[in-house]
């Protein structure tokens, strides 16, 4: 009787630990935010120890959860911005140029790539009424901006590459994403779950 306790009690774990990494992994997900940058995507996971928990959202969930996680990594950093989704991707926010903060407004279309990141491209951008090149405003928001190791400007190609691929998440988590229809609202994200980490848990155990 006490071992078929412990065996569902380390199950139960094993779940929960799951769940909220799931959890947490799509909370994060998206976070937009010089010089031409190389690309290299991460390698390609092998499937022979790792299961896919495909995951299907919707932009207002999306927005929801950008909008919460942008409040609280910003709040103790001085220039801010905001991201979210419609038919496009839109990052508002400030940049400083000569001592002044100046608004900045960014439309970007999302194309996915084959490994599972994503190409922001630049489809229109404005730095208040400065008549500046693009390449030259998004090289600010290279400098000024906090953004996530994951996230690269590629400032002479006008893109933002988003290394979904490259999170960092508990339990050796990786995120995919499989489809990003803004138009249609249809988004679908491949979370690939190690095996091992039912052996974690029940090692904590």
């Amino acid at each position: 009787m006490l071992m078929k306790q412990i065996k569902w009690k380390t199950l139960f774990m094993s779940l929960l630990i799951l769940n909220i990494v799931v959890v947490l992994s799509v909370f994060i997900l998206l976070k937009i935010p010089a010089k031409e940058t190389k690309i290299f995507p991460k390698e390609a996971i092998s499937d022979d120890l790792t299961s896919v928990l495909s995951v299907e959202s919707n932009k207002d969930d999306l927005n929801n959860l950008i909008d919460a996680y942008l409040t609280e990594t910003l709040k103790d950093t001085k220039y801010k911005y905001d991201v979210y989704l419609d038919e496009v991707v839109h990052l508002r926010g400030e940049l400083p140029v000569f001592s002044v903060a100046i608004p900045l407004y960014i439309q970007l279309e999302p194309t996915v790539q084959s490994n599972g990141d994503i190409i922001l491209k630049q489809k229109s951008i404005r730095l208040g009424l400065l008549e500046l090149p693009n390449e030259k405003i998004l090289e600010y928001i290279e400098k000024y901006l906090p953004l996530p190791e994951w996230v690269e400007i590629d400032a002479k190609n006008e893109d933002i590459y988003v290394k979904i691929t490259e999170m960092e998440l508990q339990s050796g988590f990786v995120v995919k994403v499989r489809a990003f229809d803004l138009v249609e609202d249809k988004i679908r994200l491949d979370f690939i779950v190690p095996h091992n980490i039912f052996i974690q848990a029940e090692e904590k155990n």
